[in-house]
């Protein structure tokens, strides 16, 4: 992995001005990914533009860098050309491209831009120059520190700061089994190295307010359980979303939450946010557990422990039976 990590610190040195890119609807991982990588190039005066289809979600919003990101296509590119203001690409969090909502434009660019992906998901998709991927990784956050300590580069406080919030959204504040040993290691040098858990705990663990509570408590109320599969199921239709008119930012963690369920092999959490657009996490904590194979039969993908799809339907309540996709 090091030769990449080389590899990819050459390219990011010689490339004029870079673009970053991450997925539809970021959660703080990725968010956290993208600024961390801000923060290096912003230390070595390199000229970048970072980018996100979906904007920021207000709970990220105070990660380091988070500010930087935009989200309006229009403001680095013509839409109906290549990317060519662009020496390099560099996509945080992403196995599909189609996931990044520009996937058209990458696969136009022009031979001489690279694409260097960071990413701890499983391969789905080869379309970048360069992979640094580790799906024993705990997130994509960890990536971009071994990324950062592979080229010897000291970590600043604001980094740190990034990086430990990746980590701590990604394995639950380290309750998660993807938190190895070194892991909880990096969380212990980050923290060295300036950033404050006590902080970050309190703005992206403890900040439920009683309305959002209010609506995790509605849907555990109905969640049932798949006796045949041993499978936990809640849900969250559209007219729930609708009725209850919390943001979608509130239910952050749910799936995790519930996945502390005992006596079941997995749950599974479907929510409509939107009118036509069904998406689900799957979690599963038993060692032999792997919900990453069902959630590729259904578009998606992500690890064996936790993985989430999408895809068109509707969701309709059908009272204690269970609940019916359209």
């Amino acid at each position: 992995m090091n030769h990449f990590f080389h590899k990819a610190h050459k390219e990011i040195s010689r490339a004029g001005r870079i673009l970053l890119v991450t997925h539809l609807n970021p959660d703080g991982d990725a968010i956290a990914s993208v600024c961390a990588m801000i923060d290096y190039l912003e230390s070595g005066n390199k000229k970048y533009l970072a980018f996100c289809h979906t904007p920021v979600p207000e709970i990220f919003k105070s990660i380091p860098h988070a500010d930087k990101i935009k989200n309006s296509e229009e403001i680095f590119f013509d839409v109906d050309k290549p990317i060519n203001n662009f020496d390099l690409i560099l996509v945080f969090d992403c196995a599909e491209k189609g996931r990044t909502a520009i996937a058209r434009l990458i696969g136009k660019r022009p031979l001489s831009q690279k694409v260097i992906e960071f990413d701890h998901h499983p391969g789905v998709e080869n379309y970048a120059e360069i992979e640094l991927r580790d799906p024993q990784a705990s997130s994509t956050t960890e990536i971009v520190y071994n990324f950062l300590k592979a080229g010897g580069i000291k970590i600043s406080p604001k980094a740190a700061t990034c990086i430990l919030t990746g980590i701590i959204a990604d394995t639950g504040a380290f309750l998660y089994p993807s938190a190895t040993l070194k892991t909880i290691k990096i969380g212990s040098e980050m923290l060295l190295s300036g950033a404050c858990h006590a902080k970050i705990v309190d703005k992206f663990l403890r900040n439920k307010s009683l309305t959002a509570l209010k609506g995790w408590g509605n849907i555990l109320d109905k969640m049932l359980i798949n006796r045949q599969y041993n499978i936990a199921v809640a849900v969250l239709t559209h007219e729930e979303y609708v009725e209850k008119n919390i943001s979608e930012e509130a239910y952050e963690g749910l799936s995790g939450f519930i996945s502390n369920l005992s006596g079941v092999r997995a749950v599974l959490f479907l929510r409509q946010t939107e009118p036509e657009i069904i998406r689900g996490s799957l979690r599963t904590a038993l060692p032999s557990g792997d919900v990453s194979a069902l959630a590729r039969i259904l578009g998606g993908g992500g690890h064996k422990k936790a993985a989430g799809f999408s895809f068109k339907g509707r969701l309709s309540s059908a009272g204690s039976d269970g609940w019916i996709i359209a």
